[in-house]
């Protein structure tokens, strides 16, 4: 029986440097997720960006960032066991304009999908 994995958020610099130096990549049109496969343990831990560079106001950035969190709370309340494979992993917004929830969570689904 596989334990369903706890959700974190992913706060460690030097982790986060590890992804972006010797993490895999997947992308979809407007979302990338880095990831990496260590030695699982029960947690998954998760961070999400959305650049500067295309969003100036912050304003348009958190509400990105919330859409983003909620998309992967929902997919981990249906299928939490299939994130066991990659326990660590970043989620960045490289769309070029705002996008709705259901864009948004389609694009998670679909990267993490086929990841695993």
């Amino acid at each position: 029986m596989t334990h369903k994995p706890l959700i974190k958020i992913l706060k460690n610099k030097h982790e986060i440097d590890h992804l972006f130096k010797e993490g895999l990549v997947s992308s979809s049109s407007i979302i990338k997720l880095l990831y990496s496969k260590k030695t699982p343990d029960n947690y998954f831990y998760y961070s999400v960006s959305v650049p500067k560079k295309n969003f100036k106001k912050a304003v348009d950035r958190n509400k990105l960032k919330r859409l983003m969190r909620e998309s992967i709370r929902s997919f981990y309340k249906i299928n939490s066991p299939i994130l066991s494979p990659f326990n660590r992993s970043i989620f960045i917004f490289i769309g070029d304009s705002m996008k709705s929830y259901k864009e948004i969570q389609a694009s998670i689904f679909l990267i993490i999908n086929r990841v695993v």
